[in-house]
């Protein structure tokens, strides 16, 4: 589907522990197909937040540790040129909102992810989510999801699709939807989190959730449909609280 193009992401992105082990295995750093679309922004293997800012650079989007030389594939720092190291320890996972990730949570995140994948491809969903219908696809909501958490925290990026969806348009302003994959990694992460849990079944989270929407750290809160909806920006609440109130998927 062309709307799909819109989830997939323009640069490298990745998990530290799996390139760790495919460099043991056979010297050579492999990406994962899940790494580019949007949908997928924590490591379901190793429970961590992808990657995307090279380890020896700090630059986003330069091509690095996925570097073909004399006929391998090399873990270097395009801007550097040098190799990159992997072992030392990254940066812990700065997530938005006070966010943490714990199994449970790390749980209801892939199980989106996957269903937003399946979703993208229109095949039939694993669990059910709110609003979700034959009439409105999963992706349709986490995109309007992401618009209006956007709009909140009044960050919106300048529009990059690719070129060759634009041309596909007739009109390609009035199809554009903002996706997690033009996000970078942490906020996506914090979005596919607010938006796992708001629209699944969230009185299994009670308790087990907290953020700080207001980001003043001093006190969280539970999150729960009705914590999100209170914490949108006026113009677009009663927009997200439609979504978030509409029954379960069938």
């Amino acid at each position: 589907m062309p709307q799909r193009r819109l989830w997939v992401r323009d640069h490298h992105v990745w998990c530290r522990e799996c390139v760790r082990e495919a460099l043991l295995e056979g010297d050579e750093p492999w990406e994962r197909r899940s790494w580019r679309t949007g949908a997928t922004v924590i490591c379901s293997r190793h429970r961590r937040v992808l990657e995307e800012a090279c380890p020896r650079c700090n630059k986003i989007g330069k091509g690095c540790l996925f570097l073909s030389d004399k006929g391998r594939v090399q873990p270097l720092c395009a801007v550097k040129g040098d190799k990159i190291n992997l072992w030392g320890d990254a940066l812990g996972d700065q997530l938005p909102w006070g966010l943490t990730i714990d199994r449970t949570i790390s749980r209801c995140v892939n199980a989106l992810s996957i269903d937003l994948c399946r979703s993208l491809v229109g095949q039939t969903l694993r669990a059910q989510w709110r609003g979700v219908s034959r009439e409105r696809r999963l992706t349709t909501i986490i995109e309007e999801l992401t618009l209006i958490t956007l709009i909140t925290i009044d960050y919106l990026p300048r529009p990059q699709p690719p070129l060759y969806w634009m041309l596909e348009q007739s009109d390609w302003k009035a199809a554009f939807h903002y996706t997690p994959a033009m996000l970078p990694t942490s906020l996506a992460t914090g979005i596919i989190m607010l938006v796992s849990v708001v629209l699944s079944d969230h009185q299994f989270f009670e308790d087990r959730v907290f953020w700080d929407p207001s980001e003043c750290q001093v006190a969280c809160e539970p999150l729960t449909p009705e914590t999100y909806v209170m914490w949108l920006h006026p113009k677009v609440r009663s927009w997200g609280r439609q979504i978030i109130s509409a029954p379960f998927g069938v």
